[in-house]
């Protein structure tokens, strides 16, 4: 090949390209904190909820492990807001909310991004993480003493992607939280590249043709599981059109 261009004048050319453009899938899996305000609001307005009350709401359910996939759809929590009976939120309801924001139901990325505010919450109440008694476990196993109080608010899953986690609770926990990820999840065999052939040598993917490129498809996350859309429970729609009569 000849007059092949220099390496740094192609990057220089892909700078100018804004990424969101070129890839525009990569924008929906980073949450903004208006989307996280948005998030809050629709939970709220769904449920006849202030905004404190459902940060409080999600804050809980997330503490408790809701944005795990193993967690059940009716998980849930009491928020008692002056009338008799309290109302019940469930991940279903969170759910409901995060498709409307984002047109799919992965709770963890919201509460990733709201991760030091849940925990800040946490603290402040004396709650713990989803991981707390696990990675209590952990430490005592090790010879060390029990989380503290401040290691237990911030011992959820979601608080592995805190960059800066080590310098509010110390370095014991971030080294607990890798270790107990490691145990969980290390051993699991990787899946295998199903276009490399017996000989060791990449294959073409079956959507390419020798001429005529056809658009890649494969690999494109689902938004939501199939035929399943969240709606707003029947109960949840009672609740607010008895809050607007009783404000008219």
């Amino acid at each position: 090949m000849t007059n092949l261009p220099d390496l740094n004048q192609i990057v220089s050319e892909a700078i100018k390209t804004p990424v969101t453009q070129i890839s525009p899938e990569l924008a929906k899996e980073t949450i903004s904190p208006e989307q996280c305000s948005q998030f809050v609001r629709t939970l709220g307005s769904t449920h006849g909820l202030t905004d404190a009350q459902a940060f409080i709401a999600i804050s809980l359910l997330f503490l408790k492990g809701a944005c795990n996939q193993n967690a059940p759809k009716t998980m849930g929590v009491d928020i008692h807001v002056g009338d008799p009976r309290p109302i019940v939120i469930t991940k279903y309801d969170i759910e409901y909310a995060c498709y409307t924001v984002t047109n799919n139901i992965l709770l963890r990325r919201f509460a990733q991004a709201m991760a030091p505010q849940i925990s800040e919450y946490a603290e402040q109440n004396n709650l713990s993480g989803d991981l707390a008694i696990r990675l209590n476990t952990l430490a005592m196993s090790k010879g060390g003493p029990p989380l503290n109080s401040k290691e237990k608010a911030w011992a959820s899953s979601f608080c592995q992607c805190i960059f800066d986690l080590a310098s509010v609770t110390g370095d014991r926990l971030p080294t607990l939280l890798a270790e107990d990820f490691q145990k969980r999840f290390g051993g699991k065999k990787k899946e295998s590249n199903k276009n490399v052939s017996k000989t060791g040598v990449p294959t073409p993917p079956r959507t390419w043709k020798k001429g005529n490129p056809q658009k890649e498809t494969l690999g494109k996350e689902k938004s939501t599981e199939p035929g399943v859309v969240p709606t707003p429970p029947a109960a949840a729609k009672k609740r607010v059109t008895a809050s607007r009569a009783e404000k008219k």
